[in-house]
């Protein structure tokens, strides 16, 4: 006797596999491109961490190199900001009144790149720090800058404190010191046996030990200095 089968059912539209249509993006696609995007997050995490770090400088054969005048002096711009921002990339960390003070006025100062010249800018820690006028008459003065203190002191002592600018006349009526703090090093970071070094602020110390010698400042009155050491 003939065996009958039946006729297995349609398979539905809905049951049929289907391939992606043409265009889009698959769950496996999105899943991995989120996991890029992480891992490149976390990597700049990281070297953000590792600038704030202060990480050792890291030359083309890994080994660390010293920051020095030269290597701030070109990464110069014209704008100050961009400027500052340049120099920190290799690992300068400063305050921006020092930067400003130190690199921007002073940019192509061939004598005062002279002077700082050996000096790693990148293994200096910058503090402020008080002194009393007596302590400020002890500090050293570099030989190319003694004549720039003492004629400021000579011209202040006889005449009295005196500048052009309004503002800088009215602060010293009232407070009896300078806008701007001078910067001072560590006799260490120069080489020198002297405590501090004065390498910023030549008219505006002058002006000071001037006004002590009139007896306008007392001697003890405390005033507001950059003071750069070795880390």
């Amino acid at each position: 006797m003939p065996m009958h089968t039946k006729d297995a059912p349609p398979i539905s539209d809905d049951a049929r596999p289907t391939k992606p249509r043409e265009g889009l993006i698959s769950i496996d696609d999105t899943i991995e491109e989120i996991g890029r995007n992480a891992l490149e997050s976390a990597r700049r995490l990281e070297e953000a961490e590792k600038r704030k770090l202060k990480l050792p400088r890291a030359g083309s054969a890994g080994i660390a190199t010293a920051l020095t005048w030269n290597a701030v002096q070109r990464a110069y711009s014209p704008d100050p900001a961009e400027y500052f921002a340049r120099a920190q990339g290799p690992g300068l960390q400063c305050p921006i009144d020092i930067f400003e003070q130190l690199f921007v006025d002073h940019h192509d100062d061939a004598e005062f790149g002279t002077l700082v010249g050996p000096i790693d800018w990148g293994a200096v820690e910058w503090t402020e720090k008080h002194l009393s006028g007596a302590a400020l008459r002890r500090i050293g003065v570099p030989r190319a800058y003694q004549y720039a203190v003492d004629e400021a002191r000579g011209r202040t002592a006889q005449n009295g404190f005196q500048d052009e600018r309004q503002e800088v006349m009215n602060h010293w009526r009232e407070a009896k010191t300078w806008m701007r703090s001078p910067i001072l090093l560590a006799g260490d970071l120069l080489q020198t046996a002297l405590q501090y070094e004065l390498i910023v602020g030549t008219t505006r110390l002058g002006n000071l030990l001037g006004a002590l010698d009139r007896q306008d400042v007392p001697e003890s009155a405390q005033h507001t200095v950059w003071l750069g050491r070795p880390l």
